[in-house]
């Protein structure tokens, strides 16, 4: 065997764009797909690779933390915020996670690669097969 990185376990392929490393195409398919939405005025302040801590370090655990692939506000006068995290699988820990999150009020949205554009789809892959370093930001 090679002295190569080791493959990811559900074959995902980490692409960069926007100076942002992202675990999957679909991942990074909907970001650009996000970015899309935010240019348009459909939704507002995009964040990406949000932390949070679900529960305190004490003496006997260490912290829990997730940190969530997209949030963003949907505009109007109640600014709703909206959760979301890119599964190609969902694990059994995602799910304890996510249920703890929406237990302290912040809902997790589970966006498959089904549920995203397959424009955006066909972008990422193609940045992630030239190996190039991809920019939304017009210049």
């Amino acid at each position: 065997m090679g002295g190569g990185m080791k493959p990811n376990k559900y074959r995902a392929q980490k692409v960069t764009i926007d100076q942002r490393k992202f675990d999957s195409t679909a991942e990074a398919a909907r970001y650009l797909e996000l970015k899309d939405r935010e240019r348009k005025g459909l939704i507002k302040l995009l964040q990406c690779q949000v932390p949070y801590t679900l529960l305190e370090k004490s003496v006997k655990r260490r912290a829990v933390k997730f940190v969530l692939d997209f949030e963003y506000t949907l505009p109007g006068p109640d600014l709703q915020t909206v959760r979301e995290d890119v599964k190609g699988m969902v694990t059994a820990v995602f799910r304890v996670k996510a249920k703890m999150m929406a237990a302290n009020g912040h809902p997790v949205t589970i966006i498959k690669r089904e549920d995203i554009g397959a424009g955006y789809l066909a972008l990422a892959a193609d940045i992630r097969n030239l190996g190039t370093r991809y920019s939304t930001v017009k210049r």
